[in-house]
């Protein structure tokens, strides 16, 4: 189970929301603390086996103080939020790095958008489960979303982001 608290607990309903996953296949859970500081999100971190993620809340931290305690163990990147897909591997870099580990999110751009996210998440960690199977949320889009199967989303074996805008 992949969860994200999106920021709605204080640090003792985190401890005991953390505590009654213990023996529960938890694979992350996102955003666990309503307002987290590196230090409460570093000691439930050390309780608990599976990774705390940042994600909104990384930008309210220094990306290199985040780092340097470990206070998580995966970040979420949104290359949008983060400043571009340049920033973003810089980002992954340092994290991966710190041992701490990533995964690219879309945050609802267009099928273009995705693309580029998908493709950095294949440099940054191929193996990874992201998040990016989300262009058909959308009514319309600027292009043909990528195929996804069984959960996979599939990038062109072409040069390029394989990008095929839709001229209707």
């Amino acid at each position: 189970l992949r969860l994200d608290a999106n920021r709605s607990w204080d640090e003792a309903a985190a401890r005991r929301f953390l505590d009654a996953c213990r023996d529960l296949p938890v694979e992350s859970l996102e955003e666990p603390l309503r307002r987290p500081t590196l230090a409460a999100l570093g000691t439930l971190q050390e309780s608990v086996p599976f990774p705390l993620a940042l994600d909104e809340s990384l930008a309210d931290f220094f990306a290199a103080d985040c780092l340097a305690g470990a206070a998580v163990r995966r970040l979420v990147i949104k290359p949008a939020r983060q400043g571009g897909l340049l920033a973003s591997l810089e980002l992954a870099r340092r994290a991966r790095d710190a041992g701490v580990e990533c995964v690219v999110t879309s945050a609802l751009e267009s099928t273009c958008g995705l693309l580029a996210a998908a493709h950095l998440a294949a440099v940054i960690a191929p193996a990874a489960a992201h998040g990016l199977a989300t262009a058909d949320w959308f009514a319309a889009d600027t292009g043909t979303p990528p195929p996804v199967t069984a959960g996979r989303l599939f990038l062109s074996d072409r040069p390029g982001l394989g990008f095929h805008p839709r001229l209707s």
